[in-house]
């Protein structure tokens, strides 16, 4: 019997890349998003990730159907830029609610189904942003420092039941995500042209990124492991700057980042 994963937000980016992958090695794909995808083979579950209640039913109604969750690839996510000072408080909650809030109902939700067979795996999609905060993109930043942070936890938690977590962190990545970024409309004339400049950088940054692709094979590769790292940072480049940020002085690594996008 094929095994069954379930990837939230596979209707774009990293989630449609992995998703492809997935079929392609001959399991069944779910696909938990309020957008369908249009790719041939993926199943559609329709939920809004951040309703916890949704997000339930949906995965109860997925292991009616297969009798079994082997793998939950979190990959749902929205962005936001702006500054701190002027983002609508709105605005704020909704991207925890989706990048941070999302993660973790899904991962409760399969936790019994995984631990009722002894196994199971899930891998949670952050961001070296939450390694490195990137000024006007601090709620985005904030978000992807917290599923580092719970995935580490949930690690220790449910190992013991032959579940396994683990984090990719991607750096720039080339997908719709850029397009699709909520950018803050009430900075004002006191950051000048911090702001625009910034987002533009960040843009162009994702724009030249790294393929989508590359992180899907990262990720499936995890899912494979019996012991997987904690977090694997998506593309050699990027885990030499995390690993630079790791081993330099704390005020020049923030210093660097402030001189890139600050």
């Amino acid at each position: 019997m094929p095994q069954t994963v379930i990837i939230t937000g596979a209707s774009a980016g990293i989630g449609e890349a992995a998703a492809e992958l997935f079929l392609q090695k001959g399991f069944t794909v779910y696909n938990i998003s309020r957008t369908p995808s249009d790719v041939r083979g993926i199943k559609n579950a329709c939920a809004d990730v951040s309703d916890a209640e949704a997000v339930e039913q949906t995965i109860e109604r997925i292991y009616t159907a297969e009798n079994a969750i082997d793998i939950l690839i979190n990959c749902a996510g929205i962005g936001i830029s702006g500054s701190i000072e002027n983002t609508p408080n709105g605005n704020a909650e909704k991207i925890f609610a989706v990048n941070f809030f999302g993660t973790a109902y899904a991962s409760k939700r399969v936790i019994p189904y995984m631990r009722s067979r002894g196994r199971g795996a899930i891998i949670n999609v952050g961001s070296v942003a939450g390694r490195l905060p990137i000024p006007f993109q601090a709620y985005y930043s904030a978000t992807k420092a917290a599923v580092s942070a719970f995935s580490g936890a949930l690690r220790q938690e449910v190992k013991p039941f032959g579940i396994t977590v683990s984090t990719v962190l991607p750096g720039d990545v080339k997908t719709r995500f850029t397009s699709g970024r909520k950018k803050n409309p009430y900075d004002d004339a006191a950051y000048g042209d911090r702001i625009k400049k910034s987002v533009a950088r960040m843009e162009r940054d994702e724009e030249n990124g790294l393929p989508a692709t590359l992180i899907a094979r990262q990720i499936f590769k995890l899912s494979q492991k019996k012991n997987p790292p904690v977090c694997t940072v998506g593309g050699r480049a990027y885990a030499l700057i995390t690993l630079a940020a790791k081993l330099l002085p704390e005020r020049l690594t923030s210093f660097l980042v402030g001189k890139l996008y600050g």
